[in-house]
């Protein structure tokens, strides 16, 4: 910056000072011709009047005289007389004498003035530059008019007799005024240098040092040193740099140790957040591994429950077929109420193993198209004694026209008549609609349909929307207080939960409460997706949307999952869409099929909606974030 200012200075000066220099030689060149010519003028006033009388009279010796004392006294001054017809007839220079004036005039506008003057009298220009022989020289004419003390001599004939020239040589002025340019020229170039050199010995002391210092300062700031203090010794401009900068250091120490103080707060929250996720991590295992022991506890009592119980139920029938003897009607009601209650129970352990089976994996499909019109038809006789029982409608509405859809019939069968078998169980006025169509969900506008949507709606009790979510759950009934009053398992939708999930479906459900519920199931139109994919599904908007939620690159969730270092996919780790997805029969949080992290589900929904599930989705953060579930999730 300082170089800069010396070289703005340094400009300045040079332009003033050569615009005065031009202007001086300019002006002062001319101002001198203009004083020579008012010299020449008075010169030539004093020598006429000097002359005059001594012309008159024709003392010659008179007139030679003033032009010799003119001669000694003016230094490069020529004076001429000449007659009317440009003889010179005095001069202060005798050589000239009887020769004519284009002799000793070289510039042709100036004889053309005196020839003009000699016959009008009348002058055009007093006064002109010529050049002889290399000289400049300014030259003045004056004509001498015929007046009454010269008629003796002229006669009064003649306007003008004669002229007198007055030549002067400016070579003289004009060397005085390039002295004073090349004076004036060194003076500004030496002063020019005194100056500069104050100057920057100035712009040294109040500028370069001060920010040279502040530079130095600054940069053992940017390399960490919080201690730097620029002393401030003026009041100016850079003093106040400097001030402003002792308090931004002075500002950013002390954010920084705030910083650093909460810096090792957060440390010290994140390695007890890390330990508690370490026990949660270790819990999590010790419930999956009781849940996993438990399953197999109840599939082995059931397995041995359901011998006895099928003797207990064969038995007390044939005690009411009359087999041993005549029963009486007290010991009638007693047998029909072991009977009820043997078949509830076998219908439990049934449930448990049929869960049990599911959840082990061993639940095979036999996957073939079938008319989900004709299947839902086909339930319907199953219901009419409980329905007829209770008041109640049960419809059908299936378009003729639906196309086939494939799976294991036997198991959708069992997933409707789950639901439906739980509709009639929650709804004591009203109706049960079982309705199919075609249904939109996982593609785009213009792509053909991958699924089937049917629909089980009741006029019940309906379901709270904070109970919703946990409706597909094991031995649950969304409301405790229904409990005692409507007997069953609580594993019909988490059995049906399980069988949609096989067949890379979804279950959900909506519910006003008091008014009614409806339970939606996808069924696939296509045989290949019930096949494991040999690629995973890419899901790009979800990708993105996954990125934005957990904070990493799109990139990660677009790559195969690993554990342990070796490529994995989600069924070899957990069935999300079966037991490790809580989000999971949600209408509004249904599993993803991303690069094969969720195996039980698929694309069927539309970003945005599943980001936020997923990002608390354990499977995502330890296969594809490689690490354990977010907090925030």
């Amino acid at each position: 910056m300082a170089n800069k200012i010396m070289a703005a200075v340094t400009l300045s000066i040079v332009l003033v000072m050569g615009v005065e220099i031009l202007f001086r030689f300019y002006f002062g060149t001319r101002d001198r011709l203009v004083l020579m010519e008012t010299m020449n003028a008075d010169l030539v006033a004093s020598t006429y009047s000097g002359i005059r009388y001594p012309m008159s009279v024709g003392d010659s010796a008179a007139v030679e005289r003033v032009l010799a004392d003119v001669r000694l006294k003016m230094e490069g001054v020529e004076v001429f007389i000449c007659d009317d017809g440009q003889q010179i007839i005095w001069s202060t220079h005798t050589e000239k004498i009887h020769t004519i004036m284009e002799d000793s005039i070289a510039s042709a506008a100036l004889l053309n003035a005196l020839r003009e003057t000699l016959q009008t009298g009348e002058l055009s220009r007093a006064s002109f530059e010529d050049e002889l022989e290399g000289e400049r020289y300014l030259v003045t004419i004056r004509p001498i008019l015929n007046d009454k003390d010269c008629f003796h001599c002229h006669g009064s004939a003649k306007k003008i007799i004669g002229g007198m020239v007055i030549r002067t040589n400016a070579e003289v002025t004009l060397k005085a005024v390039a002295a004073a340019r090349d004076r004036t020229i060194v003076i500004t170039i030496f002063g020019i240098a005194a100056i500069i050199i104050l100057i920057n010995l100035l712009i040294g002391k109040f500028v370069r040092r001060p920010v040279t210092r502040l530079a130095d300062n600054a940069k053992k700031f940017a390399d960490g040193d919080m201690s730097v203090v620029v002393e401030v010794t003026t009041n100016d401009e850079i003093g106040l740099l400097a001030n402003t900068f002792n308090y931004m250091v002075m500002r950013i120490a002390s954010f920084s140790k705030k910083l650093e103080q909460e810096v090792e707060k957060k440390t010290i929250l994140l390695n007890e957040r890390n330990m508690l996720i370490g026990c949660l991590d270790r819990a999590n295992k010790q419930l999956r591994d009781l849940d996993l022991l438990k399953s197999k506890f109840l599939a082995n009592m059931s397995h041995e429950l359901r011998t006895p119980m099928n003797s207990v139920i064969g038995y007390t029938d044939l005690l009411l077929d009359g087999v041993d003897g005549p029963i009486s009607e007290e010991q009638r009601n007693s047998l029909q109420r072991i009977t009820t209650n043997a078949r509830h129970l076998l219908n439990l352990i049934n449930d448990i193993l049929d869960l049990a089976r599911i959840e082990a994996g061993k639940a095979e499909l036999d996957v073939r198209g079938f008319s989900l019109r004709e299947l839902a038809i086909s339930i319907r006789p199953i219901f009419e004694p409980l329905v007829a029982q209770k008041g109640l409608s049960l419809n059908v509405e299936c378009p003729e026209d639906m196309p086939v859809v494939y799976g294991d019939m036997d198991k959708m069968r069992q997933v409707l008549v789950n639901l439906v078998g739980n509709a009639i169980k929650f709804t004591e006025t009203g109706h049960v609609i079982v309705r199919c169509g075609i249904s939109r969900r996982g593609v785009k506008p213009g792509e053909p349909p991958i699924f089937a949507e049917v629909c089980v709606e009741d006029t019940g009790i309906g379901i709270k929307e904070g109970d919703l979510a946990k409706v597909f759950d094991k031995f649950v009934q969304a409301d405790l207080s229904t409990v005692r009053q409507y007997e069953g398992t609580g594993l019909g939708l988490s059995i049906a939960k399980q069988l949609v999930a096989m067949h890379k479906g979804v279950i959900w459900a909506t519910s006003q409460y008091g008014k009614g519920s409806r339970f939606y199931v996808l069924i696939p139109l296509r045989a290949d997706m019930l096949a494991c994919p040999s690629k995973p599904v890419v899901e790009l908007a979800m990708a993105d949307g996954l990125a934005t939620a957990c904070n990493v690159p799109a990139e990660r969730f677009l790559q195969h999952p690993q554990l342990g270092g070796k490529p994995t996919t989600c069924w070899e780790y957990i069935h999300c869409g079966e037991t490790g997805c809580p989000a999971y029969g949600s209408d509004e949080t249904r599993c993803w099929l991303i690069l094969g992290t969720h195996c039980k589900g698929i694309g069927i929904a539309a970003y945005p909606e599943k980001a936020k599930c997923c990002r608390g989705c354990e499977v995502i953060w330890t296969l594809v974030l490689g690490g354990p579930v977010s907090s925030e999730g």
